[in-house]
């Protein structure tokens, strides 16, 4: 069976890939003469690119070869796919032990792969005529830009056991006898396939050692007499599922399991990276958005990773083949399909028809419609990007647990972790600035999402990613430092995030502690917050911390995961438990309680696998990039007179604290230097915050503005503010934006919508006598009708509210502005009321759960483009809310600013 590229993704090939092949056939040795194979004997076989008629040319250059004079090359215009075959016919070899066939390659390109043709002249092709052909896969070139040999003498399977394996498939294929007797081949084959884009490769000196030459087949027929008919029934490409077999990853209740082991999924978002880039990085496995190449799970499989990626779409229609083991989950494309559950449910069920391994999962990427979803596939992927936003990052694991309850069935969860800010914040900022600055997220941020997850019950990471990187700016590089530095320290964590069960949540007001347990023991983390950490970490003192255990065996030992390695911890017993003493204590840290010396072999063990290059050192690096960040930052506003005195005191005491540290490195003292390196980053993070507060002091929320998501924006914050002129805002162009008149709303725009849920009701209304101005508000309320239940966990935001359009101008700085007065705390969501900007998105949304009273809003942005502004008041859970006195003020480019003048003129409208 034929592949065909789907009309889907022929759709979406912007260009065809140019791939230059220069093929020279020299030498076929053995008990062959030394013929020169003429280079147009080279012909195109199958493909699945759409190979249009006058895009493959072979001709023979002298510009480029291995052995003199010339070589041959095959020019080639290829979109999106998975293979160009180019095949060679060679005079016919018996298959056996000691022929080995072989060919030199210079690509630009890696992964073009050699392969032989096999005839079976014993059994007739069921639907051609003439013998049956399966095609028997070689090695591959790894290297670009230098001569590589590829030869079979290197497989590890000779050509007769590839021969039996790929037989196998083809009687489990056609239900039928194959006979394999006299068997030989006819063609040597190469898919010049590297993907998409510009590939040249050169082949030379083309050899057949240890062949036997094949006169006649047994039945008497002359050998190799299909006339080029190319290909036949090759079994490396297809196989059917009709012999299905388990597959390597399967889910058990919660527990991902891979070759029967439990699996902590660390997914980082593909971009078009090296894979072993990001294998040296520390992940396990990379996400596709699309579905993947045989050439990517061929190097998956090298690299030992794997790959999660949407299903073929060829799916259902032709069978998935064992090509495709490397795939440890299928990715459901639940976030356009959701609110089609039936068609997405009939997909899967197309999908696990097809596919050769039974049970693989199928993986749901969305934060709503949850209970359907979980119905339909085997792992739910939650969560969102709560950096720099309103949402309390301290809160992200209750979310994650409130998340799975509505769910309401055990499946595995994966957990987004944050690696870059907001793509609005970086939009915003080019909007508002003339150069935005590189803008890193904080390595104490990325480290504190991930101890939510794992208190959260997550059992993988998905660290989305949407740049590349290897790319060469520094911002790139710091992001891939502090991935790498991650990754060393989650892998200790990965025996009970991949197979224990969190059994205790303790949280105090700046304390959150964490336990998950398995039969071999407990791992506990320790994070001391400010529920600050969604706008900046870290600042928490080094000190010594006393914690309890309260279920200790008798024989179980306490260790400290220190970046050095495992720490002995005091230990008291007390009648609560045991008392644990962690001393330099920053504010995330784990310990292992365990009496199985397995699992403290096993936790030194995963300390060798960051090499040379271990935890401490990668912490310096860190460190001292971030240093040098603050040093410039602190310059830069005491340059334009915001200088800070406390941020320049803790920029100063970093930097002492650091010289120190590496000093006591250099003299092989890393253990005594890793209290210093706390206290180097605490300084840090309470520079940034100091800095952070002193911009955000005049405004109601510290979102209300984008020059304010991130440290590094502060200085451009100031200089825009020091140019506004607080008298040029526009006239309100928000109507209906008082709440006065139900008829002036709805002539003006205004929507209200509702999500159906069972067991929730929602009520709109203009409330009279509760306004923070006039005569009424809006009356925005959600209660549940279930009885027994009071606080149920909401799927969904049941009820929103749209504003009319405000035309805005590019360019122009936009003022939101309103009033809302939450009563009581809403319940059944960690999200509150969310108001939400069509210029901001949901990155910049506010969240209000509970005021004394009226309490203002204000939201600044500006476009990049002409649009017409819509706000959105949105119940994530239930409660009630009243809002008053919304409106939308633009301010012309020339006369823009945001800042303490802007706020001091919101005070007095």
């Amino acid at each position: 069976m034929n592949f065909h590229a789907p009309q889907q993704l022929l759709g979406m090939v912007a260009f065809l890939a140019v791939v230059a092949v220069a093929v020279h056939s020299k030498s076929l040795r053995g008990q062959m003469a030394n013929d020169r194979l003429e280079p147009a004997t080279w012909t195109l076989g199958e493909t699945d690119c759409a190979i249009a008629s006058g895009n493959w040319k072979v001709t023979t250059t002298t510009d480029e070869f291995r052995s003199a004079p010339s070589s041959s090359r095959i020019l080639v215009n290829a979109g999106w796919g998975t293979r160009v075959l180019a095949s060679l016919p060679v005079p016919p070899a018996h298959v056996i032990d000691e022929l080995k066939p072989s060919v030199w390659i210079k690509a630009t390109r890696p992964e073009v792969q050699l392969f032989v043709r096999v005839v079976l002249p014993r059994t007739e092709d069921p639907h051609e005529a003439g013998p049956m052909t399966v095609l028997l896969p070689g090695p591959v070139c790894h290297v670009a830009g230098r001569w590589q040999k590829l030869d079979f003498a290197e497989n590890s399977r000779s050509l007769p056991e590839l021969l039996q394996q790929a037989v196998w498939k083809l009687r489990s294929r056609f239900e039928t006898p194959i006979d394999d007797g006299e068997a030989w081949i006819d063609r040597l084959v190469l898919n010049v396939y590297s993907g998409p884009g510009v590939n040249t490769v050169w082949v030379d000196d083309v050899e057949l050692p240890g062949s036997v030459a094949v006169e006649r087949t047994g039945n008497g027929n002359t050998a190799s007499t299909d006339g080029g008919r190319w290909p036949v029934r090759q079994a490396s490409w297809q196989e059917s599922p009709a012999e299905r077999r388990p597959s390597l990853a399967q889910c058990n209740s919660t527990i991902l399991e891979v070759r029967g082991q439990p699996f902590f999924a660390r997914i980082i978002q593909h971009n078009g990276e090296p894979l072993e880039m990001l294998r040296d990085l520390g992940f396990n496995t990379i996400e596709l958005a699309r579905p993947a190449t045989l050439q990517e799970l061929r190097q998956a499989e090298q690299l030992d990773l794997w790959i999660i990626c949407p299903a073929p779409q060829s799916a259902g229609l032709e069978p998935v083949s064992a090509d495709y083991d490397r795939v440890l989950a299928w990715i459901a494309d639940a976030e356009n399909m959701k609110s089609d559950i039936n068609g997405l449910t009939n997909r899967i069920r197309e999908i696990r028809r097809s596919d050769f391994r039974e049970k693989r999962p199928v993986v749901a990427i969305s934060n709503s419609h949850l209970r359907d979803l979980a119905r339909a596939c085997d792992i739910l992927s939650l969560g969102f990007e709560p950096i720099s936003g309103s949402f309390v990052l301290s809160q992200y694991s209750d979310w994650l647990v409130q998340r799975t309850r509505v769910a309401d069935r055990s499946l595995p969860v994966w957990a987004t972790v944050q690696t870059e800010i907001p793509e609005t914040v970086v939009r915003q900022t080019s909007a508002l600035t003339s150069t935005a600055p590189p803008l890193p997220l904080d390595p104490a941020q990325m480290r504190f999402m991930a101890y939510e997850a794992v208190a959260g019950g997550a059992r993988g990471m998905r660290f989305t990613s949407r740049s590349r990187l290897d790319a060469a700016d520094p911002v790139a590089r710091l992001r891939s430092l502090t991935l790498r530095w991650l990754n060393a320290h989650l892998r200790h964590l990965e025996p009970w995030v991949s197979g224990g069960a969190v059994v205790n949540r303790r949280e105090t007001d700046g304390e959150q502690l964490a336990t998950l347990s398995t039969p071999r023991g407990k791992l506990i983390l320790v994070q001391r917050t400010s529920h600050r950490e969604q706008w900046s970490a870290g600042e928490t003192a080094v000190t010594s911390y006393r914690f309890s255990d309260p279920s200790p065996g008798t024989s179980e030992q306490a260790y400290h995961l220190s970046e050095n390695g495992l720490m002995l911890l005091e230990q008291g017993r007390q009648l609560a438990g045991t008392e644990l003493v962690i001393e330099n204590c920053g504010p995330l840290e784990s310990v292992v309680v365990t009496d199985q010396p397995v699992v403290i072999n096993r936790m030194a063990e995963s300390y060798l696998l960051a090499g040379a290059r271990g935890e401490v050192q990668m912490h310096v690096e860190i460190s001292r990039q971030w240093l040098a960040i603050c040093q410039l930052i602190n310059e830069q506003l005491a340059r334009g007179g915001q200088g800070r005195a406390a941020a320049s005191g803790s920029v100063n005491e970093a930097n002492n604290a650091l010289r120190q540290a590496q000093a006591l490195i250099a003299n092989g003292s890393a253990l005594s230097a890793e209290k210093l390196l706390a206290v180097a980053d605490q300084h840090l993070a309470a520079a940034r915050r100091d800095i952070l507060d002193s911009a955000r002091e005049p405004f109601p929320s510290a979102t209300s503005t984008p020059l304010l998501a991130h440290v590094a924006l502060v200085p451009l914050h100031f200089d825009l503010a020091s140019r506004i002129d607080p008298a040029a805002w526009q006239p309100n162009g928000l109507a209906g934006g008082d709440f006065e008149n139900l008829q002036h709303m709805t002539d003006n725009g205004w929507e209200n919508h509702r999500a159906p849920l069972e067991g929730i009701g929602t009520r709109v209304e203009l409330a009279s006598g509760s306004a923070a101005r006039g005569n009424s508000a809006l009356s925005m309320r959600v209660f549940s009708e279930s009885t027994g239940i009071d606080n149920p966990f909401v799927d969904r935001g049941p009820l929103w509210i749209q504003s009319g359009e405000v035309p805005v101008r590019a360019g122009q700085l936009v003022r939101i502005h309103g009033w809302v007065n939450v009563p009581r705390a809403i319940t059944g969501s960690l999200e509150g009321l969310r108001i939400v900007d069509s210029i901001g998105g949901p990155d910049f949304a506010e969240r209000i759960h509970a005021t004394r009273g009226w309490s203002e809003f204000s939201m600044y942005r500006c476009p990049s483009q002409d649009v017409n502004l819509r706000l959105t008041f949105e119940m994530t859970g239930l409660g009630e809310v009243f809002i008053d006195e919304v409106q939308v003020h633009a301010l012309d480019a020339t006369s823009r600013s945001t800042a303490r003048d802007v706020e001091g003129d919101a005070s007095r409208r």
